[in-house]
Parts: C-alpha cells; sequence; structure tokens
C-alpha cells in the first residue's frame, strides 16, 4: 500500500510539474484534432457532382476529386443547371479506442473530457480560373460577409453548418473553382489552418432550361406543347380567379430576384408570399408566389410576370423570362369583415370593415431589389416608409387572428378562398398558419339574450420558428370569393436560437455501463449467498429437507404404489442404504448372489 501511494504522489508531481506546457499546446492539439474530424460534403438535397461524389473533406484531407493539387481532368465537375451549391460542414464524434477512456467519459473526467470539439472558419475565400481572359466566363462569391464574423463549427450539433457559393454564368464553357478555408479552434488569437477544395463549373446557354412553372397541375413553362390541352390560366376569356398561385421549381438550382408583375392602368397587380431577397428554386425547395388582382374597371386585361436571374455583379445583364396571361375583372371590397389580433389578454382591431387600419397596412414597395455582391448598393423604393404598429415579442411563438361578419351588413357569410397566403422574412424565421374551420363562421350568442345573434366569427393561428436574431414584417392576406382580397401585416422580433448540446451517453459508452452494472450486481449476489448462509441451508442445498423419519430425506408415504425399490446384491460390510428416499430406493445385501 505504502508503494502505491508513493506511485500515486509521483504521477500527481509530474502532472503538476508540466501543466503549463500543457496549456501552452493545448490550443494547437484541440485545432489538428478537429481539423482531422472535420468532414465537408454537399448538400443531398441538391443535384450531385458528375462523378456522383459528394463528400470534399474528411479524416484531415482533401478527396481525390476535390483536390487543389489535382489536374482539371480529374475534378469533380458542377453541371449546368446548378446555380448555387450548399456545403455542409461538421465535426464527427471522437472515437473511444479503450476502456479507459470510456471510463473517463463516465466519471465526468475534467482531464479526459473536455466538451464537445469545436471550429471556427475565420476566413472564406473562392477563386475562379478560366482560359478566357477577354471576357468573363464565371463569377462566383460567398453567401458570407465579414460583417457575419467567424462561423462556429460545434461537435455534437444538431443541424450542420452550412457555405454557400454562389454562380453567375456570364457565357458558355468550363472554369476552374478553388475554395479556401481558414480554420481555428478560437475565433481570434490562434493561428489557423487552411484547406483548399476544388472543382469544375460548366455553364450552359441558357439559365431557365431547368425552370418548370405550374399553376397548381397545369404546366405553364416550358409552354404545352402543340395539341395539349391549354391551361385555364392562359385562356384568352382570362382568369376568373381573384389571386392566381404559381409554383416555381427547378431540376437543379436556381438563383431568381423577386418576380415583377406589371398590368395596365385598369387592374392593379401585387406579390404576396416572397421574402426581400432573391429566390432559391430547386426540385426540393419548391417556391410558391400568389398574384393579387384588383380591378379598378371592368374588362379583360393582360398581366406579366418577369422572372429575372440573380448575378453577382451590376455589370451584367442578367436572363429574363415573361409570362403573359389575362385577367377578367369583376368586382370590389367585402366591407363587413372585422379582423382582431389577440396576444396573450391583448386583442388589437387591424381591419375594419373591410378596410385595414392606419399601422397595418402591407407596404409591397418597401422591399428592396437584392443588390450585387461586389458592393453595388440595392435600389430601396420608399413610398411606404410607417412600420406596422405591433411588434411580437421573441418569447411568443404563436398569434391568434379573429375574423367577425358585422351582423348588422350583409347576413350572406362569405366564403373565403383559396386558403390565405403568408409573407415573411424567411432567413429570420419561419411562419405557418394552422386554421381549424377557417371556411366556416360560427354565430355567437349573446348572453343577456340567447335569442339575439352576435357576429358570426372565425378564429386561425400564426405559429413562428426562429432561425437568427432580426425582425421580419409577417402580411397576411385573406381571400374573399369574389371581392378584393384583404392584407394587414405586423412585426415578429427574433432572438438568437441557442445551441442544445446532447449530454446523452453514446452506445459503446452506455453497453460498457450496463455490462458494468449488472456484473457488480452478480457479485453482490454471490458473495451474499455465500457469507450469509447457515451450515443447515447448505446441507439441504446438497442432500435435501431433513425429515423425521429418516433424518436425511421426506418420509415415504404408505398410500404410494408408485415407489418402487432396486436391490443390488454384494458381497462386503453390512448392508446399507443408499440414495435418495423419496421415490426410488438403492439397497446392497452383502452374502447373497
Amino acid at each position: 500500500m505504502g508503494a502505491m501511494r508513493f506511485s500515486w504522489l509521483f504521477f500527481l508531481v509530474l502532472t503538476g510539474s508540466s501543466s503549463e506546457e500543457t496549456n501552452q499546446s493545448q490550443a494547437g492539439q484541440g485545432n489538428a484534432e478537429a481539423v482531422q474530424r472535420l468532414r465537408i460534403k454537399a448538400d443531398d438535397t441538391l443535384p450531385r457532382f458528375s462523378d456522383a461524389k459528394q463528400t470534399l473533406f474528411k479524416a484531415g484531407a482533401t478527396q481525390p476529386s476535390f483536390a487543389c493539387d489535382g489536374t482539371d481532368d480529374s475534378l469533380a465537375e458542377e453541371p449546368p443547371k446548378i446555380g448555387f451549391r450548399r456545403l455542409q460542414l461538421s465535426i464527427d464524434e471522437a472515437s473511444s479506442s479503450s476502456m479507459s477512456s470510456m471510463l473517463g467519459g463516465l466519471l465526468g473526467d475534467a482531464e479526459e473530457s473536455a466538451g464537445p470539439s469545436q471550429l471556427f472558419l475565420i476566413e472564406a475565400k473562392v477563386v475562379v480560373i478560366s482560359s478566357n481572359d477577354a471576357m468573363p466566363l464565371l463569377s462566383a462569391a460567398l453567401d458570407r460577409s465579414e460583417s457575419d464574423g467567424p462561423l462556429e463549427i460545434f461537435e455534437g450539433d444538431q443541424l450542420d453548418d452550412e457555405v454557400t457559393i454562389l454562380y453567375d454564368c456570364w457565357q458558355q464553357g468550363t472554369a476552374r473553382v478553388e475554395l479556401r478555408f481558414l480554420l481555428a479552434s478560437e475565433p481570434e488569437g490562434q493561428p489557423g489552418t487552411e484547406i483548399c477544395m476544388a472543382w469544375r463549373k460548366r455553364c450552359g446557354s441558357f439559365a431557365f432550361d431547368a425552370l418548370e412553372v405550374r399553376n397548381g397541375q397545369s404546366l405553364i413553362y416550358p409552354a404545352p406543347k402543340e395539341g395539349a390541352q391549354q391551361p385555364a390560366l392562359l385562356s384568352p376569356e382570362g382568369t376568373y380567379e381573384e389571386v392566381t398561385k404559381l409554383q416555381l421549381s427547378s431540376s437543379g438550382a436556381m438563383r431568381l430576384k423577386v418576380p415583377k408583375v406589371t398590368s395596365e392602368e385598369q387592374l392593379k397587380v401585387e406579390i404576396r408570399g416572397l421574402a426581400t431577397d432573391a429566390l432559391e428554386v430547386t426540385a426540393t425547395d419548391e417556391v410558391e408566389i400568389s398574384i393579387v388582382y384588383s380591378c379598378l374597371s371592368a374588362g379583360v386585361i393582360g398581366v406579366e410576370l418577369a422572372l429575372e436571374q440573380a448575378v453577382l455583379s451590376a455589370a451584367h445583364a442578367p436572363e429574363v423570362l415573361h409570362l403573359h396571361w389575362r385577367k377578367h375583372c369583376g368586382d370590389s371590397v367585402y366591407r363587413y369583415l372585422d379582423v382582431f389580433l389577440k396576444e396573450n389578454n391583448n386583442r388589437t382591431q387591424v381591419v375594419s370593415k373591410g378596410r385595414t387600419l392606419p399601422g397595418f397596412v402591407h407596404c409591397p414597395k418597401q422591399a428592396a431589389e437584392p443588390g450585387a455582391v461586389d458592393g453595388t448598393k440595392p435600389i430601396i423604393k420608399t413610398e411606404c416608409s410607417a412600420d406596422p404598429a405591433v411588434e411580437i415579442g421573441p418569447k411568443d411563438l404563436k398569434t391568434s387572428i379573429e375574423l367577425r361578419v358585422d351582423p348588422e351588413g350583409n347576413p350572406v357569410l362569405p366564403s373565403l378562398q383559396p386558403q390565405p397566403d403568408l409573407s415573411f422574412d424567411r432567413k429570420i424565421l419561419r411562419a405557418y398558419i394552422m386554421q381549424p374551420g377557417m371556411e366556416t363562421f360560427r354565430p355567437q350568442k349573446s348572453m343577456s339574450s340567447p335569442s339575439l345573434s352576435r357576429a358570426s366569427s372565425t378564429n386561425m393561428v400564426v405559429r413562428y420558428t426562429c432561425h437568427r436574431a432580426g425582425v421580419s414584417s409577417i402580411v397576411v392576406t385573406i381571400y374573399v370569393m369574389q371581392h378584393k382580397p384583404i392584407d394587414f401585416a405586423w412585426r415578429k422580433r427574433c432572438s438568437e436560437p441557442k445551441i442544445h448540446t446532447s449530454k446523452a451517453l453514446t452506445a459503446p459508452q452506455a453497453m460498457t455501463f450496463a455490462f458494468l452494472v449488472c456484473g457488480g450486481i452478480g457479485m453482490v449476489v454471490c458473495m451474499v449467498c455465500l457469507f450469509c448462509s447457515s451450515d443447515q441451508d447448505k446441507n439441504q442445498l446438497f442432500q435435501g429437507p431433513v425429515t423425521k423419519k429418516t433424518g436425511r430425506g421426506p418420509a415415504r408415504s404408505p398410500d404410494r404404489r408408485d415407489n418402487r425399490e432396486i436391490e443390488f446384491w454384494h458381497v462386503g460390510p453390512d448392508s446399507q442404504k443408499v440414495g435418495y428416499e423419496y421415490e426410488e430406493e438403492i439397497v446392497y445385501h452383502p452374502g447373497r448372489s
């Protein structure tokens, strides 16, 4: 025991003497270990590279198809229909190679379990290399700015951190793209590790080759083939809808500016359902836009929708796709509807007799068109400058909306079709409408006079999921059949979501812990049985219970007829009974043959 105690003291002295050196090299070792476990892969929701490889970096090294020192022919190729590429960054969990490391993690040792590893993306740079110097073939940029600060990559994070590379093709051809990351274990003050990845990007002839535009089940673009049934939206008589909903999807990945819709003076048209930034359209991330009509006079009036390619430089003239159809105009505002916002115990009226009250009017021209990444400032139209009067706090996860029909007005209840639209900034939050019985108004009875019917009402709930800190305008558009749509707005403030790190045991740790617990319980039970049992209990265990008749086993019942006696004749000492006296009896008789 004395020698063991001396060895532990000697180990502690050695540990204390080397603590300063360990602290000095801890940052560098943590950086190297995290980079060794860093994994960079392409987003699975987008089409793959030409060689179907998705992982660019793992196990501390760039994969051969993406190595910067490789030739152009050996590199993976980005298809023409890809207008942006998302890369997901994550840190793989450390593998436990020994039982001591598992036990150290289970016991919570401060030195062995220092917490999850993390890396900071200090700097990211993308470079395009092409043989055509006369005119740019491709521009590329990152969807991040220096003001965003270092990107933290955290082990065990449920959502992978993303870096998006934006492409802008100027002409047809192929160019080389190189992406360099500077990574460090601290956001500042620490030396970083640089990694490099490269691939080829092929540019096509037309930016909208992979785009599809639908109106419900009807294909609007590409145009239907000759002889095929024409969509109702493209009918020469014009559409009778109060709102036209279009779904935009792509077999690749496209970036579009916010669409522009125009018409003649007799028809006012606006777009709903969009954020104030460029649209990212993919096969899995379909974008729906709503074109809202406000007829100022009767007639059949033309409508034009312009879809414009998002570019990275103001010097590049983007490609534009124009879609045309007609609108058959009808009549007017529904004047018997009141709308209220309900939050906790507060109730605020936002619409009175079909008209939106001041402070809640939506200003569609307030949205800024996306500016170029090269520093060109976006043009902001300021016809509407007032912000919505109501702001929902960061702790509120939902807002209730009550719609009431004035009983003194039209006794015919309106039909709220199609479903309401919701517009918000998708980079700050996600909002969606829960609408039980949205199309059904229920009459409310007066407490003083049950026979007197009060206003009929219905309710819906808007729920929020915040992605980052910021303030987003929330715009709800309610469509009343054969009347003008009604829209109103408020603001929702979001705080930065907190990162939740799981403290659950890994599978190897859980199995080890379970084996240790079961083994400990088994040993305790054996020790108790061995040291706490008496001599009589041991005899009963091996010889059976003691009876009054024989002193050895249970007495035989004289009424039992199924008992048997088996006798062996042998010359020897005095006869004695051998065996267990219950079912059978074995007797030796000396001197008989």
